[in-house]
This record gives structure tokens, sequence and C-alpha cells, in this order.
């Protein structure tokens, strides 16, 4: 969330153009962006090394787990937790999305809109998240196992 905010004030895309309506005057001026940035950048930071420091006991290996890791990174942001952006919502229980005719296709993995929308580069939405082509495959063969 830190990450997607600081790209908002980098990419100028803050604050919204309603409330530049009611307050023309207010803009994000080169000094606080760089305050911003001097005080989120060490935040960030500090939760990847911890993330690094202590991945072996929380991670699992698992295709399951590792695509739940992804989805949970680059997806739950916009499509979970009650958000239910452009109609894919629910991504929590990952299983059931796929399971869905309407977001997963278990004949043809790669005909899933899940994955389809992640390799033609819609999803994420913000170009710097979009998934790699190790997380696309890591999507397939996530799909793929299930019966």
């Amino acid at each position: 969330m830190l990450k997607a905010i600081r790209n908002a004030v980098i990419d100028k895309t803050m604050p919204l153009k309603s409330y530049k309506l009611f307050y023309p005057f207010k803009r994000i001026t080169k000094q606080d962006q760089e305050d911003f940035l001097n005080w989120v950048d060490p935040l960030i930071e500090e939760i990847e090394n911890f993330e690094k420091k202590y991945e072996i006991l929380l991670v699992a290996n698992s295709i399951e787990a590792k695509t739940q890791r992804l989805i949970q990174k680059k997806c739950l942001r916009c499509h979970g937790n009650g958000n239910n952006r452009g109609g894919f919502g629910g991504l929590e229980d990952l299983e059931k999305t796929v399971r869905n005719p309407k977001f997963g296709n278990l004949e043809a993995p790669e005909k899933s809109l899940l994955y389809t929308l992640s390799f033609s580069g819609e999803m994420p939405t913000d170009p710097r998240e979009r998934l790699s082509g190790e997380e696309l495959q890591l999507m397939l063969d996530y799909i793929d196992g299930l019966e």
C-alpha cells in the first residue's frame, strides 16, 4: 500500500481531480514530494528487509502458497477485502475464484480471465506492478493444477 501511495505521489495522480476542483490552489510542491519520499522510502525499505529476514519462517514453497502470496501482493488491494473493482472481487479465496467459470478455465488455463487480464498487462493497472513471466507461469501452473 505504501508503494502505491508513493507511486501516486511520484506520478502526480494525487491529489484527485475532484479535490483540485474544490481547492484549485492546493498542490503538492516539490518540497512536499521530497519530504514525503524521505519519510516513506525508509519505511518501505524496513518492511522489505523484515520480510526478507523472516521469509524462511513465513513462506511455504508450494505452488498454492506462492500463488496466494502473488495475489495478495498484486491484486487484493483492488479485488479483495470487500473491494470488487470490475466485478472481480473475492480473490481472498483464490481457488473458489478460479473454479468460477467466469474467471477461470480449468480445461484451458491460458484462457482464464484471471490469467488473460494479467498476461495482456491490463492488470495490475500500475505498470510497475505488472506480473513478470515467472509470475504469469506460476499462475498458469496453479490453475492447471486444480482438478
